[in-house]
């Protein structure tokens, strides 16, 4: 999970960049691959090397959350979520 939102309530409802262990080489547009190794990061807390799908875009209530793989939140996530808006954006004409 990529969400530029550091803190959040149980009731909040945040926007996230979805992730995938499902790993293509080399990875399409539409995706960032975090390389991590088969120890935990401990920051991102990844186990597994992880493509985010940036065109996977969702907004989760944070109760709902049942099991997190991991995350990269605040300014780790913003070029993410940067790259995410602009494959998202239309095209200017």
């Amino acid at each position: 999970m990529v969400t530029q939102q550091v803190d959040a309530n149980d009731d909040d409802l945040i926007p996230v960049i979805v992730g995938s262990t499902r790993v293509v080489d080399p990875p399409p547009d539409d995706q960032v691959v975090i390389h991590s190794t088969y120890q935990q990061d401990p920051v991102t807390k990844l186990s597994r090397p992880t493509a985010l799908i940036l065109t996977w875009i969702a907004a989760v209530k944070c109760s709902d959350i049942q099991r997190l793989g991991g995350i990269i939140r605040g300014k780790r996530a913003h070029p993410i979520i940067k790259k995410s808006l602009e494959l998202l954006r239309p095209p200017n004409k």
